[in-house]
């Protein structure tokens, strides 16, 4: 664990910054999360790795509360500064399995989180403790088959699939996801699924797709239109959504 804190420490701008494209991620996200979590307002949110805060910002607009834990003291610090006027929002430096508040939570958001972790399992099940009766999980990770990675192989960018990219290693990527393995882990942590989406539908990468809005070439048509494409093909898209709850909970 220390090492795993000394990293996050020492490599704590891993995460991408803000850009149009990353912004566009999250309002998909939450779009598709409010198909399934009503009522927000009246709901309490945890958020594991809250990263520069832009998520925070946008659930703490949707939610009655907001805690957000990272590991990384220069994320703590940036969220803060986003998001501490808000009075509805805690920030917590901690490594996720550390977390100590021991307040039950009504949806745990876990956004591009367990391809950073050694043991995604073992997060899930302490997460899923965390839930009050009737709560949710929504996790993201990035897709093994997503149809820009598979374009990568083609080219050559990539052997395989699952293989980590430049890219991946350098935002601190374990792994890559395919829906079989995101599933086992989910099941094994004694979580179901409620619903599962594709997010970020693309053929090009992050950086290109992020050009083509900066030049006008895409918009925002384009990039909604790619959001209902994405659950018609969740397998292709950029990354795959899940939201679960505790297996034996009935509500």
């Amino acid at each position: 664990m220390n090492k795993e804190r000394d990293w996050l420490q020492k490599n704590d701008g891993a995460a991408p910054e803000g850009s149009q494209y990353e912004q566009y991620k999250r309002e998909e996200f939450l779009y598709k999360l409010k198909q399934n979590i009503p009522h927000m307002k009246e709901l309490d949110c945890l958020e594991l790795g809250c990263a520069h805060g832009e998520m925070t910002e946008l659930l703490a607009a949707d939610f009655r509360s907001v805690v957000a834990v990272d590991g990384a003291s220069r994320y703590v610090k940036e969220t803060y500064k986003k998001v501490h006027i808000l009075g509805n929002v805690k920030v917590v430096e901690a490594m996720f399995e550390d977390v100590n508040n021991r307040a039950k939570f009504d949806v745990g958001i876990l956004f591009h989180v367990l391809e950073h972790v050694k043991n995604p399992e073992q997060l899930l099940m302490k997460v899923r403790k965390r839930m009050s009766l009737g709560g949710k999980i929504a996790i993201v990770v990035p897709n093994a088959e997503a149809l820009s990675r598979q374009l990568a192989v083609k080219m050559g960018l990539l052997e395989r699939r699952h293989d980590l990219s430049d890219r991946d290693e350098k935002h601190g990527h374990l792994r890559v996801y395919d829906r079989g393995e995101l599933l086992f882990q989910i099941g094994q942590a004694g979580l179901k699924v409620i619903s599962m989406y594709g997010l970020s539908l693309k053929l090009f990468c992050d950086s290109q797709m992020e050009e083509f809005l900066s030049r006008g070439i895409i918009g925002e048509s384009q990039i909604q239109g790619l959001w209902k494409l994405a659950d018609e093909h969740i397998n292709l898209a950029g990354a795959l959504m899940v939201v679960a709850k505790d297996k034996n909970d009935v509500f």
